[in-house]
């Protein structure tokens, strides 16, 4: 029990959370157990984030989870379509990602690699006709690509593997943490409090 607690804890407060592997080195549990614990966890975290009827919302389609040829990845996950939408409410952005394997995005509307320059050049293209001013946009879209490369960056640095069957709740729990980055003291508690049912 005591160790449960201490796997939500290290998970919601750092950074990049944990691997299974690391989870199971650094509380000396089993693998396994690590990884169903880890999974509890992340149906805890499903997002009730929805799409905004408004122009600050943003959606677009990346392909997430699986190797890349230009990075030289030995990452060994299973290439999966996600659809992203990231809101800019009272200039905090939320985010939440969605997988949808079985849809076939337009190629000009997917992010194929992790570069920013390209992950820029798509995000610029899809806005040219947005209503923000210039400069926010700008900005905007900035901080849009950032996300996209801290998820593909997360997905690749700290996991080994990413089933498509459970790419869904890799995808909860990086935009739970990301949606509570400005609450750190509250994290734990509000984990805790949903793997409890409350």
């Amino acid at each position: 029990m005591i160790k449960a607690f201490g796997i939500a804890f290290i998970i919601s407060v750092r950074k990049k959370g944990m691997s299974t592997l690391e989870l199971s080195t650094t509380f000396t549990i089993n693998q396994k157990t690590a990884w169903l614990f880890k999974r509890k966890i992340q149906e805890a975290v499903k997002s009730s984030f929805t799409r905004a009827n408004n122009d600050i919302s943003e959606t677009f389609h990346i392909n997430f989870g699986g190797p890349e040829l230009e990075t030289n990845s030995r990452f060994a996950g299973e290439s999966q379509t996600a659809e992203i939408v990231l809101s800019n409410d009272k200039d905090y952005m939320r985010g939440f990602g969605t997988i949808i394997s079985s849809q076939q995005p337009n190629p000009e509307d997917t992010v194929t690699g992790n570069r920013k320059k390209s992950v820029t050049k798509i995000l610029e293209k899809q806005n040219e006709n947005g209503s923000q001013p210039a400069k926010v946009r700008q900005e905007n879209e900035k901080r849009k690509s950032v996300v996209i490369l801290n998820l593909k960056g997360w997905i690749r640095g700290i996991h080994h593997h990413c089933s498509g069957r459970f790419a869904q709740g890799y995808l909860d729990e990086f935009f739970y943490r990301f949606n509570m980055r400005n609450s750190l003291k509250l994290i734990c508690d509000d984990l805790i409090r949903r793997l409890m049912g409350g």
